[in-house]
């Protein structure tokens, strides 16, 4: 339960525009929509609790790896020095 919220939280993290074109369900891309406009951080947390429940009901597999795609792409384009401190706070 816990990763499907570290998945959404990376949905939240994504442009708009990438977020259409995954096709995610309806309710799940509302829910992230509305987490990017919330700035009260306890709704915010309660937002992202929201998006990880929506999550256990999709096929959370396509969205896994669409987001890996997108890393390993935007990686490809960094520097030595960005790509360890994308790999430090991807652990952190």
């Amino acid at each position: 339960m816990h990763e499907l919220q570290v998945l959404g939280a990376a949905l939240v993290e994504l442009p708009e525009g990438l977020l259409h074109a995954m096709a995610l369900d309806p309710g799940l891309l509302q829910a992230v929509l509305e987490a990017r406009r919330i700035k009260s951080h306890e709704a915010r947390r309660r937002q992202m609790q929201y998006i990880g429940r929506l999550m256990r009901d999709v096929d959370a597999a396509p969205i896994r790896a669409r987001i890996a795609e997108l890393k390993r792409r935007g990686q490809e384009d960094l520097s030595p020095e960005e790509r360890l401190e994308l790999q430090f706070l991807s652990t952190a």
